[in-house]
């Protein structure tokens, strides 16, 4: 691969600590993740990890700059949290308050009785499950912790950064910048990085004008939708429920073939809707088969990033559509899919307002297990590729699960291949894993299902069976 390009300036960089970043008021959104944390200290449900592997050995002197650039570059790493008189509140540090912890693990081994390995791709894996599992805070502390473990032939960078001050497009912001700093390092360039003039606290600002203006009737709009929606999809759990939802997470994952994913993305273009729709119909297909429910309440993330300033902001940038779908057992799978088509379509106009907000005019029945108004996700991230180190090419780390905040969230992703990666997280306080790998399969044959005939109710196939094996025992 080409080495990675000379950065660029920051566009209309202001310096960091600047009185523009001073403190603001905390986002709804914001608000919400801190009260849980106070209630639940241990669980590390709102880690943001990112993880890198990169090829050969790195510059630890050029990357611990570059992290700290990072921090220059973006206020939301600098944010530490308060709670004052029943209030939260933002102190944005005037400089970078974390460094960057490197382990050299050259010469680990039983040798060494200290670090563990980094050759192959399972000790990758136990390093990232070491390094993202414990919570990383927020309250009094900058929201961000970093360490860089040297191999002898690979290195891995795993960033955490807690949830109050990130989301899925700023961890890519994030990894740019530390590429392209980091190139600037090892050309020779001290010049500490400037901040941006568009901080998130500027983006909020925005957002919070446009919240209270409503000028297209969106709580209305959610009002009525969500009327009478149930908040729970009753899906058969291994274990009963506990009154306080742990936080504890787990992932399973597994694969559509290219040849599936194709025909997929073939329907959706026959039924004029998005593959997100028609996958999105399909699970509610398989929740109703196992729950019994025609009517679910499935939220999705949306980025809340709508104008060309905000694309580059490092902060947290999402709002949360709570769906209505009805899937009723004598609908084709056409008629569905259209019908949940629509139901997006009309989220998306009305998803500026937020998720927090609508919470409040609700009000509805709280439970302190439960997330309110829905209990399962669906979700299509958008990938963002990774940049090379200074020509070292890098590749992310798929995440163990750590923190479920949901039930059930089933996350859907391009595959190098041209199939689809199915990531699907669960409360291990609820489901085994087994349980998990069976809905797996079933979406997987219900899909197989539904592109083969769209125009019949779409039902569970009965799994195929197992190959006649004259070898199997019988119990004794």
């Amino acid at each position: 691969p080409a080495p990675a390009p000379a950065p660029a300036p920051a566009p209309d960089a202001v310096p960091a600590g600047s009185p523009e970043t001073a403190s603001y008021q905390p986002s709804l959104a914001q608000q919400r993740m801190l009260f849980v944390d106070l209630m639940q200290e241990d669980s590390n449900q709102h880690n943001v990890t990112l993880a890198v592997d990169i090829a050969g050995r790195v510059d630890p002197a050029a990357m611990r700059a570059a992290f700290t650039d990072a921090q220059r570059r973006h206020s939301g790493l600098r944010t530490v949290f308060h709670q004052k008189g029943g209030r939260f509140e933002t102190e944005i540090l005037a400089e970078p308050g974390v460094e960057l912890t490197v382990l050299d693990t050259a010469h680990a081994g039983p040798a060494s009785g200290t670090l563990r390995p980094l050759a192959g791709d399972e000790d990758v894996r136990e390093w990232v499950r070491e390094l993202g599992a414990p919570p990383q805070r927020c309250f009094a502390e900058p929201p961000v912790r970093a360490t860089l473990v040297l191999g002898p032939e690979r290195s891995l960078l795993v960033v955490t950064v807690h949830h109050a001050v990130t989301d899925a497009t700023s961890m890519g912001v994030m990894v740019e910048d530390l590429a392209q700093d980091y190139h600037r390092r090892r050309a020779g360039d001290d010049t500490p990085a400037r901040a941006g003039r568009h901080q998130f606290h500027d983006v909020l600002a925005e957002l919070e004008r446009a919240e209270r203006n409503d000028t297209t009737g969106s709580s209305a709009y959610w009002r009525a939708q969500l009327e009478g929606a149930p908040d729970l999809v009753p899906l058969p759990t291994d274990r009963p429920r506990p009154e306080v939802r742990a936080g504890a997470g787990a992932m399973w994952g597994c694969d559509l073939d290219p040849a599936l994913a194709s025909r997929i993305r073939g329907l959706s273009a026959e039924l004029n809707t998005t593959p997100f729709s028609t996958m999105l119909t399909a699970y509610a297909v398989l929740l109703r088969h196992h729950s019994g429910a025609e009517d679910m309440a499935i939220a999705t993330p949306v980025t809340s990033r709508s104008t060309e300033a905000a694309q580059r902001v490092f902060g947290l940038m999402l709002n949360t559509l709570v769906l209505r779908v009805k899937a009723g057992h004598d609908a084709s799978f056409t008629s569905l899919a259209r019908s949940v088509g629509a139901v997006v379509l009309d989220g998306i106009r009305h998803s500026a307002f937020p998720f927090d907000r609508l919470v409040a005019e609700l009000n509805p029945k709280r439970h302190p297990g439960r997330t309110p108004l829905f209990s399962v996700m669906f979700a299509m991230p958008v990938d963002f590729p990774l940049p090379d180190f200074d020509g070292r090419p890098a590749r992310p780390v798929e995440l163990p699960g750590l923190g479920a905040k949901f039930d059930l969230t089933l996350y859907v992703t391009p595959a190098a291949d041209g199939g689809l990666h199915l990531d699907w997280e669960y409360d291990p306080a609820l489901f085994d894993e087994g349980t998990v790998r069976r809905w797996g399969a079933d979406y997987t044959r219900l899909l197989e299902a539904v592109v083969a005939d769209p125009g019949s109710p779409p039902s569970l196939p009965a799994p195929e069976a197992p190959a006649d094996d004259t070898a199997t025992t019988e119990d004794t």
